[in-house]
């Protein structure tokens, strides 16, 4: 409830003082995020009290929000949230309405062309990642090997130097 002259600011001012007083002298840390969201439609009354006056017609409450008068006379709409279940009819809805076989088929190519696209780059992913573990095999420091690591860090390059001639062709 509005005091009669109260600016917006004494209201502030008001709901820090009686925050201090309800939660022990302790100051409300949040006044920078306030300042933030306080303009956000989900921090907006949904429900305004309405003005009992002779002279003001009560208005109703639409589907859409909350409607009240103002002291001009002018109306304002809160919009409401959605809530969970009514979103989810509508998503429902959205989709049971797209029942073309032309759009299932259009999407079910798209589907496959991304698949294609998404395996593709995943072996180029991986043979990328396979010569860059054979590079370093191929530069390793041996100097430290015995004689039975040598062996078959060797064998290892043979390997891997055949594969490449063959995969490099003519």
């Amino acid at each position: 409830m509005r005091p009669s002259g109260a600016s917006h600011a004494d209201i502030v001012m008001h709901a820090l003082e009686e925050y201090k007083q309800k939660h022990g002298r302790k100051k409300f840390g949040y006044e920078h995020v306030w300042a933030i969201v306080k303009d956000l439609p989900s921090w907006q009354p949904q429900f305004v009290a309405r003005q009992i006056s002779l002279n003001t017609p009560s208005t109703n409450q639409t589907s859409s929000g909350s409607t009240t008068s103002t002291a001009s006379g002018s109306e304002e709409v809160f919009p409401r949230l959605m809530g969970k279940r009514a979103s989810k009819r509508k998503a429902k809805e959205r989709y049971s309405n797209n029942d073309d076989d032309d759009d299932i088929h259009v999407s079910l190519e798209k589907q496959r062309e991304l698949l294609e696209r998404y395996q593709k780059l995943k072996m180029e992913s991986d043979e990328r990642k396979m010569k860059w573990k054979e590079c370093k095999v191929l530069t390793r420091n041996t100097t430290g090997m015995t004689k039975e690591q040598l062996a078959l860090h060797e064998e290892y390059c043979n390997d891997i130097k055949q594969r490449r001639q063959n995969t490099q062709g003519p």
